[in-house]
């Protein structure tokens, strides 16, 4: 596709799925993948001539903040991606569920939401939205750090008396010896919370227990690092996966999809 008929394509909202825009989301998703895996089959990031011509197009042709508004900018930011897998290259959207106010319209679902905004400004590896992403306790390295001087909580939030008791002996077993238990409000999915500066340490504990980087934030108001344990995490040694989190749409630029189309569009 070029020209008016791309520009056509990627305005389409009522030939894809129910008519709405998370069809639309979807197939621009697709749109760009393609693009991008056009780009790298052909050589053209790493070809200084054809950058160019790219770049002097989209400043002319785009309104993007301002450091992105020059063509040296663009070079740049084309010369770093040019050995990149499109299998790296995520697009995401953000979890959505009809507002209470209005079905024809959408609402955040939280905490999935929020969750994934955290995850995105803590540059959090995003490669499969709902699955865990690499943390230090899944790599061969040691940890640089003395996993019994490091203060972990676990607050119990699964709604099972004493179940607190179960998961922090899982953490011990691990190494982390100077835990404390707490009875915390019930709440759907587990969390990873921890202090400036422990953020190694929450990445460890998080891969432990298979939860993704959207479900481990910075927070102000704790020592150390908090695992708050929720319905999710009534039994077993890991949380079950959320629905909500597993549902969040999601694709690389590697993957080749069809759109569904709408059949009263």
């Amino acid at each position: 596709m070029q020209g008016d008929q791309a520009l056509a394509f990627l305005r389409t909202r009522h030939a894809f799925a129910d008519g709405g825009d998370l069809g639309r989301i979807k197939a621009q998703q697709s749109f760009l993948g393609s693009l991008t895996r056009k780009l790298k089959s052909e050589g053209t990031l790493g070809d200084p001539q054809k950058l160019l011509s790219i770049a002097d197009t989209m400043t002319k042709n785009l309104t993007v903040d301002t450091g992105l508004a020059s063509v040296p900018a663009l070079l740049t930011i084309g010369d770093r991606l040019k050995n990149i897998d499109p299998a790296k290259v995520d697009f995401i959207t953000v979890p959505t569920v009809p507002a209470p106010s209005d079905p024809n319209r959408l609402g955040l679902d939280e905490p999935a939401a929020s969750n994934l905004f955290a995850a995105l400004r803590n540059s959090a590896d995003l490669a499969q939205a709902g699955t865990p992403s690499p943390t230090p306790s899944s790599s061969a390295a040691k940890p640089a750090f003395d996993k019994a001087l490091q203060p972990i909580s676990i607050a119990n939030g699964t709604g099972v008396s004493g179940r607190s008791n179960a998961i922090a002996a899982l953490v011990t077993a691990a190494g982390y010896t100077k835990t404390v238990r707490l009875q915390g409000q019930p709440r759907a999915q587990t969390m990873v919370y921890y202090q400036a500066g422990f953020a190694d340490v929450a990445a460890d504990i998080a891969g432990m227990f298979g939860l993704p980087a959207a479900n481990v934030q910075q927070v102000t108001g704790i020592q150390g690092v908090q695992l708050y344990a929720g319905e999710d995490f009534v039994s077993g040694d890991k949380p079950t996966q959320s629905t909500t989190q597993g549902n969040i749409p999601a694709q690389t630029a590697n993957d080749q999809t069809c759109q569904a189309t709408n059949p009263a569009g």
